[in-house]
């Protein structure tokens, strides 16, 4: 079980936009595929356009449904991916490498760590697409 929060904010527009980052620590000890897994937290990551692209107005689209924050090998997954957007915007959809984040020294960041962020610490013969 994990604990959905909901924030609204509104931001100034600037130049370059924004980028929103998100990390906790850890995964469960004993995952197959990843090295110290016990040890190896995540970094959820977005980036919001700035007034560059000349829209001076726009809303988040919203997910009726959240999604799994792990989906296992060998294991049936389905999820709606649903979303709407009330300005009609084009929405993307892609699967990214997975980023460490938070650790066991520091779980819960209150403010994440900026960028770079790396890809997972997975063991020989694994990575984000396999």
């Amino acid at each position: 079980m994990y604990r959905i929060c909901n924030i609204l904010i509104n931001l100034p527009p600037i130049n370059g936009g924004y980028n929103v980052s998100y990390q906790r620590c850890c995964s469960e000890f004993g995952v197959l595929n990843v090295q110290n897994s016990g040890d190896n937290g995540f970094t959820l990551t977005s980036h919001i356009p700035g007034m560059e692209t000349g829209d001076q107005i726009n809303d988040s689209p919203h997910f009726p449904s959240h999604s799994p924050f792990v989906i296992c090998n060998n294991t049936l997954t389905q999820f709606n991916h649903v979303a709407i957007d009330n300005n009609g915007d084009s929405l993307v959809y892609s699967i990214v490498p997975a980023l460490t984040g938070a650790t066991n020294f520091y779980p819960a960041p209150t403010i994440s760590a900026p960028p770079p962020y790396f890809d997972f610490n997975w063991l020989a013969g694994y990575s984000s697409i396999t």
